[in-house]
């Protein structure tokens, strides 16, 4: 069956480690073997299990024990589990012992392998690894005139997250001229920005005279989903911050190019500030129409094309404005001339790496800021990290599509990977839609508290809250909200019906809805692209995304539906990964008795080994079942 990042089975081995312990009597469950912890590095490794002997362990030069290691913890970090992370402490006894330590361990961008799981256990749930590079370190002199030391770790692949998007460039010999409007200065390339910029003059010569038509568009050979695109900007909106660059054109680029050209072609193998690390390790993100994928909606646009612009070819979703008349700004076909694929192109699945952004919203997410006529930037060469830098962009595409793609950079594991078709690489990240959950019927995780009776001991803790979200108590105080319209004096509709403790009805008039988003796309344009009508645009965008789809659509798209929180902790146990179903009994059973049910899904999980013991902690979020 279809499976999914966000909805998915657990691993067959992590469901029979889980089975074969709920089997085993209460007391034997609780009697685990002991954990081993292994941390290698080319410069030497420390293992906890090594012989024990006092000959051994101890040293005879200073009669000191050797380096021992404390304690252990692996997760699964970050907003749905984008990072994983390693954070472990050592005590070094002697100055000596510190000093071999330092040199193998304490020297970030330094490769380790750790390795940790129950000492004989046999099989993948009972034994872990870890595959990073040290980022962080600390230690402190103790009242034993000892070294107490803290190391940190992270996967190879979400050393690309942190990396800063203004990093300067190798100097190429390119040049790119800087300032249409005042002395056509040349400057030369040295961030991804001024890429964009030169590929804009190199690859669309044409630029200044896009006012001619409804735009143009260019597609990179060899790089996934690169598109560049340009229109002139309409005569009834407010002109862009060109920078001087673009002489009162909006250029576009697509999440592709972003991803593709800009970080991977240039970032990663181009930086001049951290070559040598990007390139040993081959970092990569992948986005394109395998991977970087959600669910097709017929009627969408975008609420401010002057940001973010969905093509599809069809004048319904691209036109902006009046319907008709001769005059100048009657109307505006946002793309009506881009020759590159599109978002929506008639299948079932959205391409969301064809998705365009203007210039202005990279630049404001690389934190360049613009330059006015004075020439000055608000924040030129500033640090943003690559996680930042697409967290923003893509906050702009969820807000003008009314929430209907909610892209993400994550890591994946080889069997998700399989899900899309995309190659795994432990150095690799994906871009992905949250809101994109196909499957169904999967068979779950099941966390159950500690029971005697019913033998069943593969769980230690199970923590559930629910509460009533904020926008649910809103609405039961002043009600809901339904279609918005732009015009002055229009009541909403209430397009959308909802009560507390029952999931949203469908619309009551799908036709109702789509002649006011009509309506959007109409005032949008006559009415000079104002806040309000982009407002209205979203309001009825939102309510087209949340209620105009059946229970089994709602349940294939949305992520959280419920306000139920689950939490677990279990004897140590490997495998468990972001997106895996799961359920438990002490949930109140009200919530399996709608059509489709509930159930929770993994998005974080963290490994602790200390004193002897290893114990997995799981934190879901709950979602209808597909």
């Amino acid at each position: 069956m279809a499976q999914g990042l966000f909805y998915s089975a657990a691993r067959p081995y992590v469901l029979a480690e889980i089975e074969a312990r709920k089997k085993q009597g209460y007391a034997e469950s609780r009697r685990q073997l002991g954990i081993y912890i292994k941390m290698t590095t080319k410069g030497g490794y420390i293992d906890s299990t090594d012989d024990t002997s006092i000959a051994s362990r101890y040293s005879k030069s200073t009669g000191k024990p050797t380096p021992a290691l404390q304690n252990l913890k692996i997760e699964m970090s970050g907003e749905y589990g984008t990072l994983k992370r390693g954070n472990a402490t050592v005590k070094c006894f002697d100055k000596a012992s510190f000093e071999e330590f330092e040199k193998a361990f304490l020297i970030p961008g330094t490769d380790i392998v750790i390795e940790y799981g129950r000492i004989g256990g046999q099989g993948p749930a009972l034994n872990g690894k870890f595959d990073g590079v040290v980022y962080d370190y600390s230690f402190k002199l103790n009242n034993q005139l000892g070294y107490d030391c803290e190391l940190k770790v992270m996967a190879k692949g979400s050393m690309a997250t942190e990396m800063n998007v203004n990093s300067k460039l190798k100097d190429t010999g390119r040049t790119f001229t800087s300032d249409f409007d005042g002395f056509n200065d040349i400057s030369s390339v040295v961030n991804i920005c001024d890429v964009f910029d030169y590929d804009v003059q190199e690859q669309m010569n044409a630029q200044e005279d896009l006012s001619s038509d409804d735009g143009e568009s260019f597609s990179f050979s060899g790089i996934d989903n690169a598109h560049m695109a340009g229109t002139d900007c309409p005569d009834s909106g407010p002109e862009p911050t060109t920078d001087g660059m673009v002489g009162g054109n909006i250029i576009f680029c697509s999440v592709g190019y972003i991803v593709n050209r800009l970080l991977n072609q240039e970032l990663l193998n181009n930086n001049a500030e951290a070559d040598t690390t990007t390139k040993k390790h081959n970092l990569k993100i992948y986005c394109n129409d395998q991977v970087t994928i959600g669910r097709a909606f017929d009627y969408m646009f975008s609420s401010n094309p002057m940001k973010v612009l969905i093509t599809s070819g069809n004048e319904r979703n691209e036109k902006y404005g009046g319907n008709g008349g001769s005059w100048v700004g009657a109307c505006k076909h946002w793309g009506g001339d881009f020759d590159s694929a599109y978002v929506l192109d008639g299948s079932r699945q959205a391409k969301l790496a064809n998705i365009y952004v203007s210039r202005d919203v990279l630049r404001a997410a690389a934190g360049a800021g613009a330059k006015g006529k004075d020439g000055k930037a608000d924040k030129e060469g500033s640090k943003t990290s690559v996680q930042s830098f697409l967290a923003t962009i893509f906050s702009e595409i969820y807000t003008n599509t009314g929430g209907a793609w909610d892209l993400t950079m994550t890591s994946m594991g080889k069997d998700q990977c399989g899900f899309y078709g995309v190659p795994f690489s432990e150095n690799a990240m994906y871009i992905v839609d949250r809101n994109w959950a196909p499957g169904s019927k999967v068979e779950k995780l099941k966390f159950n508290a500690l029971n005697a009776a019913a033998l069943d001991n593969s769980t230690r803790n199970v923590q559930i809250t629910g509460k009533v979200p904020k926008d649910m108590a809103a609405a039961a105080m002043v009600g809901g909200s339904g279609t918005a319209s732009g015009k002055k004096g229009t009541e909403p509709a209430n397009v959308l019906k909802g009560v507390i403790g029952k999931k949203i009805q469908a619309l009551a008039d799908k036709g109702k809805l789509q002649k006011a988003m009509k309506e959007n796309l109409e005032l949008i344009h006559d009415n000079g692209y104002s806040e309000e009508e982009i407002i209205s645009a979203r309001t009825n965008l939102k309510a087209y995304v949340e209620g105009g789809q059946s229970p089994k659509e709602k349940a294939s798209f949305r992520k959280d539906m419920y306000p139920l929180e689950l939490s677990a902790t279990l004897d140590g146990i490997e495998g468990i990964q972001f997106g895996n179903a799961c359920i438990s009994d002490l949930v109140p059973s009200r919530y399996f008795t709608a059509t489709p049910r509930v159930c929770f899904t993994v998005t974080k999980t963290s490994h602790t080994l200390s004193g002897n013991d290893w114990i997995t902690d799981v934190e879901t979020i709950c979602r209808l079942e597909p």
